[in-house]
């Protein structure tokens, strides 16, 4: 994994506005345990702040595009009405 620094860090923090990229649920604190940083498993690339639940969702999904597709579409044919 890339590394990235404090620095680094806060400016993701600040561009991301203290939120999940994928839920932009607010993070609960500024320190690094309140939040992950999301890279590629192939590439190295960090790219963006994830909650602990959307990072485990990405890892349990093996960052498979069409796995993750398939279960939107799954959601979409039997999952709640709004």
């Amino acid at each position: 994994m890339n590394y990235m620094s404090a620095k680094d860090i806060n400016k993701k923090f600040v561009e991301q506005e203290g939120k999940c990229y994928i839920c932009a649920r607010l993070f609960t604190t500024t320190k690094r345990r309140g939040f992950n940083i999301d890279h590629d498993h192939h590439t190295g690339m960090i790219r963006g702040l994830l909650c602990r639940t959307c990072n485990l969702g990405l890892g349990m999904f093996g960052d498979n595009r069409d796995l993750l597709k398939s279960a939107i579409l799954y959601l979409e044919k039997f999952g709640q009405k709004l």
